[in-house]
């Protein structure tokens, strides 16, 4: 995992920002396919508990969950008033990068744009696959840098000091190789929002027709989304060599059968009483 140059500021001091995007027309938009994404991929998993790693703290992403147990963990300061006004569905305050959960204890983690804007992304993804059991799953979220979006983010960085336009461009066969040498295996990839990143509300609404007729699996898309399964390496138990062994002189003890026809089993259970017949 080679590191990226750029800088990225601590997620804790941009999620304000990051929100208040995801306020605009185009963010609605991108939010309502990425939860369409997500409620199909949710209905296929179960387990016991299952985690929310967001930009939007404050947003219930599993809402179509079968899972009981579900809660989410933000960075330990909000700095916005609307985001700490409805921090009421998070349970707990946490740095992505190092989370106060035991190993193999989450059934489900989504990470939803968190990597991108994170200052460390290898630590929140490796903390991530930490608390993941073996066979979980981690649910994906990222902006896709080659797409009309990523275009405009490489324009935008340079004269916009929005937090969306200062994330790190992580492409998906990057985050396909940070994956497997966490020991998950890709289940599959799904493309989200194909819309050119417009934000106009009329425009979007007369978009969504096509929209919804371009296939999820299309390249190119502004988001994508990644379902990957946790498959550790199995381990074959040797015995130990007892058996075989002449130390000391131990000898194995013969393995006899103890049914009732073998004389060695009426010496054991002497005492065995036959049904008297009257």
């Amino acid at each position: 995992m080679t590191p990226h140059k750029r800088v990225i500021a601590p997620l804790h001091q941009t999620i304000a920002n990051i929100a208040e995007w995801y306020d605009t027309p185009l963010g609605k938009c991108v939010l309502a396919a990425e939860q369409q994404v997500l409620n199909d991929e949710l209905s296929c998993l179960f387990g016991y508990h299952l985690m929310q790693l967001s930009v939007l703290p404050h947003h219930r992403l599993s809402e179509s969950s079968r899972i009981n147990h579900c809660f989410t963990l933000a960075p330990s300061v909000v700095d916005a008033t609307r985001a700490r006004e409805q921090l009421c569905d998070v349970q707990g305050l946490s740095e992505l990068d190092a989370l106060p959960l035991a190993d193999e204890s989450i059934d489900v983690t989504i990470l939803h744009h968190v990597l991108e804007f994170s200052s460390n992304p290898h630590q929140v993804l490796k903390e991530a696959a930490r608390v993941t059991v073996a066979r979980g799953h981690i649910v994906l979220f990222a902006f896709n840098p080659i797409s009309a979006m990523g275009l405009m983010q490489l324009c935008c960085q340079f004269f916009s000091k929005q937090a969306i336009w200062q994330r790190r461009p992580l492409r998906i066969s990057r985050m396909r190789d940070w994956l497997e040498f966490l020991d998950f295996s890709c289940l599959g990839v799904r493309h989200v929002s194909h819309n050119l990143p417009i934000n106009n509300a009329r425009y979007l609404g007369h978009s969504q027709f096509a929209e919804r007729r371009i296939s999820n699996r299309l390249p190119l898309s502004n988001v994508y989304c990644i379902v990957a399964r946790k498959d550790k390496v199995g381990l074959t138990p040797i015995k130990p060599a007892w058996e075989n062994s002449r130390f000391l002189g131990a000898q194995p003890l013969p393995k006899r059968s103890m049914s009732s026809r073998s004389p060695e089993s009426a010496l054991i259970l002497p005492l065995r009483r036959r049904n008297r017949i009257k």
